[in-house]
């Protein structure tokens, strides 16, 4: 019992009790600090799926974790030299992050925005998502204003969509992102293009 955990028995442990790839329990393993950071991530997560009665969204908040703490928490470390021992992120802001990405409050752009802002202040998610004016757009007429602007403005894309090119509402929905700022969220667009459009 007092015996710390080997690697090899953390590697499966990982991989057994979180669903997450070899390749990830891996990186948590090697970087213990790093993996102790990600279980605290967990435990936070666990009460909040817990209090909303979101059980069957557990996985893909772990994915998601393992995700951002690998790639984009990662990444700021190494820019800045920085060690996990000096985060100013808590476990518990970073499973906020996560909740927020979850939810489709934010797009992924705005998270690494998010993300990058608590890693240089400690700031809570929330704060800056409201100090920052972040968050996604889903309301539906906010949405179909900017989209019917956006096939005023693009009269070929639209004429091409209507006689079957599909693959022109790639581009609208991209030209909707832009006159949003990157804040409509993208699915919710699309359907509101092609709704437009028929």
């Amino acid at each position: 019992q007092e015996l710390p955990e080997l690697p090899a028995s953390r590697r499966e442990r990982f991989v057994r009790e979180y669903g997450i790839t070899p390749k990830d329990s891996e990186v948590f393993t090697v970087k213990k600090e790093l993996g102790d950071y990600f279980e605290k991530t967990i435990t936070e997560l666990a009460e909040w799926l817990v209090a909303s009665n979101a059980i069957e969204s557990k996985s893909k908040l772990i994915k998601l974790s393992a995700n951002y703490l690998i790639t984009e928490l990662q990444k700021l470390l190494s820019e800045s030299n920085g060690k996990i021992s000096n985060l100013l992120i808590t476990p518990e802001d970073f499973a906020e992050l996560i909740i927020l990405i979850h939810q489709g409050q934010i797009s992924s752009s705005a998270a690494q925005a998010i993300l990058a802002e608590m890693f240089a202040t400690g700031e809570d998610p929330h704060q800056i998502l409201l100090d920052k004016n972040l968050g996604q757009v889903s309301d539906v007429e906010e949405i179909k204003k900017s989209a019917e602007e956006v096939i005023a403005a693009n009269p070929k894309p639209v004429e091409d969509y209507k006689k079957g090119k599909i693959e022109s509402i790639k581009f609208l929905v991209g030209q909707l992102m832009k006159a949003t700022k990157g804040k409509a969220n993208p699915q919710v667009g699309e359907e509101i293009l092609k709704e437009l459009l028929h």
